[in-house]
């Protein structure tokens, strides 16, 4: 019986001995894994600065004087002797002699009285260039008005049949009246030819107590410039009669008619047209002049209108004139930008830390696949075997796909150009050049408009030679 238990025991030891099983190594050597490469935080590039900027709108506009909007008929002609033709101005009644200074220039209400001696001044010169020998009126005035002043006295031989008949202009049928009386022997030859010279002024002046009132100016009556203009020492071959009218106006102008504003907005991202403080204005309503100019040219002698022509520019005819906008422009998407770049660097790490983990995780698992171990049967060994191997194999496969997107991340890197940064924009309101209301730059926009469409205008005049 004590025989028989030993062999039992024998027994189960040799049994228990040949169950037990042992992990053989995976690898003969420690798996190499990939280095995981260093980097260095993006960093977002330098912002642009804030900038003040000036939007300049050159408001200039051509304005040609149209084959409709004069006439020669045929012009000026040259005397017989070759020189320039004599002309001298008239102006109409209601803006004669009114003047304008910097003193009594109402900016307010953008008055435009006063610019009838600018305009003469701006014609002669215009004249002048065209060709013409302009005569001072001041001559002609002072003429007028001793006419006018020695036609107060009433001769002897002025009666009412004399008056009715020369102030109808019939001063052939009083001559020939008085050359009866002196036939009959009813005057003397002095006193005939006295009347006789009376009657050739009064065709100049006018009839004796009609003249002007006192307070009319000289060479406003276009008759009477003519009648003075034909006789005596002072002559003129022609008659330039002009009308001048400034017209103040409010106008409207749209910005983006102007090729300066176009190519502004297309060089700076987030600027469009819209209401200030933010964008541009679509429209500014501005203090504006406009122009006419009508005037002839009549040959004294014969009362033909040889030229005549009318014209219209408005204040953007002239040189200088100019719409200013000052615009601050700064960046707009800047914590947008930083975002991106936070966002890039924040996965870096994320990525760096995960892939340092798995390479700690594998190098346990490698170490791990190089020992024998033993295990107390079959089923432990292979347990441990296959999770080992799923381990290590699910390990490497998180590995390498993390570190393919650590190295794409670091090899492209966020980067900022010049079109990814947007703005924003502050418009102050326009500032016209000149300043309208400046009663010194008002009068000298003035003079360059009268300078314009008088000389463009007068330009239209030939001066033909003799025939």
């Amino acid at each position: 019986m004590k025989q028989n238990t030993l062999l039992y025991c024998s027994l189960f030891l040799v049994l228990s001995s040949c169950g037990k099983k042992t992990f053989e190594p995976f690898y003969t050597t420690k798996p190499q894994l990939e280095h995981i490469p260093s980097y260095d935080n993006a960093e977002v590039n330098q912002v642009p600065d804030t900038k003040e900027l000036v939007l300049n709108v050159d408001l200039k506009k051509e304005y040609p004087v149209k084959s409709e909007d004069y006439y020669n008929n045929p012009g000026a002609q040259k005397n017989k002797n070759g020189k320039a033709p004599s002309v001298i101005i008239a102006v109409p009644q209601t803006n004669e002699q009114k003047d304008v200074t910097t003193d009594n220039i109402n900016t307010n209400d953008f008055n435009t009285d006063g610019y009838y001696n600018q305009a003469e001044r701006a014609i002669e010169q215009a004249l002048l260039r065209q060709g013409f020998n302009v005569l001072d009126r001041s001559k002609f005035e002072a003429k007028l008005r001793d006419l006018r002043d020695r036609a107060n006295e009433r001769p002897w031989w002025f009666s009412d049949w004399s008056e009715k008949l020369l102030e109808n202009g019939e001063y052939d049928v009083v001559k020939q009246e008085y050359k009866k009386q002196l036939t009959d022997g009813k005057i003397t030859p002095q006193q005939y030819t006295e009347v006789i010279s009376e009657i050739d002024k009064v065709s100049q002046r006018g009839l004796p107590g009609k003249n002007r009132e006192k307070d009319n100016q000289e060479m406003t009556d276009i008759a009477e410039v003519i009648r003075a203009a034909q006789n005596g020492a002072d002559q003129a071959d022609y008659l330039f009669q002009i009308n001048l009218t400034f017209e103040p106006k409010s106008k409207s102008l749209n910005i983006s008619d102007y090729e300066s504003a176009e190519e502004f907005v297309s060089h700076h991202a987030g600027l469009s047209y819209g209401s200030i403080p933010n964008q541009l204005p679509e429209s500014v309503s501005l203090k504006w002049m406009k122009v006419l100019f009508n005037a002839k040219l009549i040959d004294i002698n014969s009362g033909s209108i040889v030229w005549l022509g009318t014209y219209e520019i408005e204040s953007s005819a002239a040189d200088g004139l100019q719409l200013s906008f000052d615009i601050k422009k700064s960046v707009k998407n800047e914590k947008d930008i930083e975002g991106m770049f936070n966002s890039y660097n924040t996965k870096l790490y994320s990525l760096n830390y995960d892939l340092t983990k798995l390479e700690s995780d594998l190098d346990t698992y490698y170490n791990l696949a190089l020992k024998k171990t033993k295990l107390g049967n079959k089923r432990e060994l292979e347990n441990y075997s296959n999770n080992l191997k799923r381990n290590i194999a699910t390990a490497e496969t998180s590995y390498t796909a993390k570190l393919n997107e650590y190295k794409s991340l670091i090899n492209n890197p966020p980067s900022v150009g010049s079109n990814d940064w947007e703005y924003v924009y502050k418009v102050s309101q326009p500032e016209l050049t000149p300043d309208f209301q400046n009663g010194q730059e008002l009068l000298k926009h003035r003079k360059e408009l009268l300078r314009i469409v008088t000389q463009d205008l007068i330009n239209t005049i030939k001066i033909i030679d003799a025939y």
